[in-house]
């Protein structure tokens, strides 16, 4: 059977976040901040959502240094770009 995502209150709240802070004039800053106790779906939706909308997906933690997100941000855009370079080597892009 295949895994189903489930759309609870919370994760409904944590959607309809992103999509309000997605619709809003690109002059306005955004930030959104999502909380909670363990296992109501936080980490899971976030997930989801940047399948979603094709993002890249990092988990930061209360542990990491400024320098060490920095770093993950770094490893994910070079995966994201290798990804890129593999899927379209051979083909040319013309505008």
């Amino acid at each position: 059977m295949k895994p189903k995502f489930v759309l609870t209150k919370n994760v409904k709240g944590f959607i309809n976040l992103i999509y309000n802070l997605k619709n809003k004039p690109n002059n306005i800053s955004k930030i959104g901040l999502v909380y909670g106790n363990a296992g109501l779906g936080k980490t899971k939706t976030a997930i989801y959502l940047s399948v979603q909308f094709d993002t890249i997906y990092i988990r930061a933690t209360n542990k990491m240094t400024t320098k060490w997100l920095l770093e993950e941000i770094e490893k994910s855009l070079r995966k994201f770009h290798d990804f890129i370079l593999q899927t379209f080597s051979g083909n040319v892009l013309m505008h």
